[in-house]
């Protein structure tokens, strides 16, 4: 008589790791408390500057629950870390038929987000109990990173295009949770269309090309409903701009400005500058290597944002618009405006040091995908990515469709679309960055196995 077996579990070490994520998130769930933490209350509240998904599950929590809602969260996001970790964990290990050993690696390294962050964060944060869009958007993340790979690697013979079109929704889905999850959509596309390139199937990459263009517009204009619905506005998420212009009056002059024709406002962004060299946070005072350079404009990027550009920006509206905090979603959507009016005109003076800048904002944020931005730490960093291509080109000289290699070529891309993503707005703080750290060493670890058998 046969023995029973659960299909999920194929092996001891799947047992333990599935035991362990419980125990986990079990003691995560059963013994801290969820915390509502500094962007918490825009979410819970719907404000038009932030995506809809995890402010929807907010809202639908609150109805049902009132202020208990957050035990239910909790249940929620811890239950969906299990399920997120334990699926890529379940496959990876298939894909690249990994001995126990690297079953157990690739499992800590999967759940080493959800450990480090409560140290590492300055707010000591644990990401599945904190109202937080990390507290669905990373497990979900995961799932989505093992569709794409197994679809990169063509695991997906019989229900391939069924796929293409399940991953498209996906990656949609996740760039309504976060903003910075765009990226999913850019690489859905690169993923699907390299798949068909390589099947010689060439006739539907026309029609991926018309559902990524779809993708971008179906979303803009699903957040606005969003917002229609919520607060009358129909507007696509709003608070970016502000943001970015935090990045260009970090490094440029009064005189940048003079494109700006409306007087007051032209006044309301030397104003900016002014302040911000005042203070002390203008690029004039970053010194040091091209991370603490990075550091520093970390430094004070919220300040710039909140306490110099908004401050001023509400004063110009509620001279030219009347509008002031009584009407709030309509004074973010007008902050919105004008900081991307000044942006515009701005910018063509500055460009030469914005794009500089920009690269030494990025090279934060590829340190903190792979490594701590501390001491020797960031130079190591930097050999972890020479090794990593390095092996990429000697897997592929030796086999172009070797897996592992093209796990890393994945990786990679996912890191660059990530950082560089994020640079041109707001700083690369660790929370936006682990994503793809696990991914990272796992893929290293499989090229280095390929390279031991041969």
């Amino acid at each position: 008589m046969r023995k029973k077996t659960i299909p999920f579990l194929r092996n001891r070490t799947d047992y333990f790791v599935f035991g362990g994520l419980c125990l986990l998130f079990g003691y995560f769930l059963f013994f801290n408390e969820v915390r509502e933490l500094s962007d918490s209350f825009q979410y819970l509240n719907q404000f038009v500057s932030r995506e809809p998904v995890y402010a929807l599950l907010l809202q639908g929590l609150t109805v049902l629950f009132g202020e208990s809602y957050t035990i239910h969260l909790s249940l929620i996001q811890n239950g969906l870390a299990v399920i997120g970790i334990y699926w890529l964990y379940y496959r990876l290990t298939s894909l690249f038929r990994m001995n126990p050993l690297f079953q157990a690696v690739t499992a800590i390294a999967l759940v080493s987000p959800h450990v480090i962050t409560p140290y590492a964060a300055k707010s000591g944060m644990i990401i599945t109990n904190s109202v937080l869009t990390e507290g669905i958007a990373l497990s979900l993340y995961y799932i989505w990173a093992g569709m794409i790979l197994t679809l990169i690697l063509g695991k997906y013979e019989k229900n391939r295009n069924r796929v293409i079109v399940l991953t498209m929704l996906f990656s949609v889905f996740l760039s309504m949770i976060r903003g910075q999850l765009m990226i999913c959509i850019i690489v859905w596309m690169l993923a699907a269309v390299f798949r068909l390139a390589v099947d010689k199937q060439y006739k539907p990459i026309f029609f991926v090309i018309i559902g990524f263009v779809l993708c971008f517009a179906g979303k803009t204009q699903l957040t606005k409903l969003y917002n229609y619905i919520e607060s009358g506005l129909y507007v696509n998420t709003v608070s970016s701009k502000p943001m970015i212009l935090s990045n260009l009056v970090y490094l440029s002059d009064e005189e940048d400005g003079a494109g700006i024709e409306d007087d007051a406002l032209r006044q309301t962004y030397e104003n900016i500058v002014s302040e911000v060299k005042t203070q002390g946070f203008s690029i004039e005072n970053a010194k040091g290597t091209i991370i603490e350079q990075a550091q520093f404009h970390e430094f004070g990027h919220e300040t710039i944002n909140f306490d110099i550009i908004v401050p001023n920006l509400k004063r110009y509206i509620a001279e030219k618009d009347g509008i002031d905090e009584n009407e709030y979603f309509e004074l973010l959507i007008k902050l919105d405006e004008y900081a991307g009016a000044i942006f515009k005109k701005a910018l063509p003076s500055a460009f030469p040091a914005f794009l500089k800048n920009y690269f030494v904002i990025a090279s934060l944020g590829f340190v903190r995908s792979v490594a701590i931005d501390k001491g020797m730490l960031s130079y190591f960093a930097v050999l972890l990515y020479i090794v990593a291509i390095g092996l990429v080109l000697y897997l592929l000289r030796k086999d172009w469709k070797n897996p592992a290699a093209w796990f890393m070529i994945f990786v990679l891309l996912l890191i660059c679309g990530t950082v560089f993503g994020t640079s041109i707005m707001i700083e690369c703080i660790s929370r936006y960055m682990i994503y793809n750290l696990p991914l990272f060493y796992i893929a290293g670890m499989t090229m280095l196995e390929e390279i031991r058998k041969g």
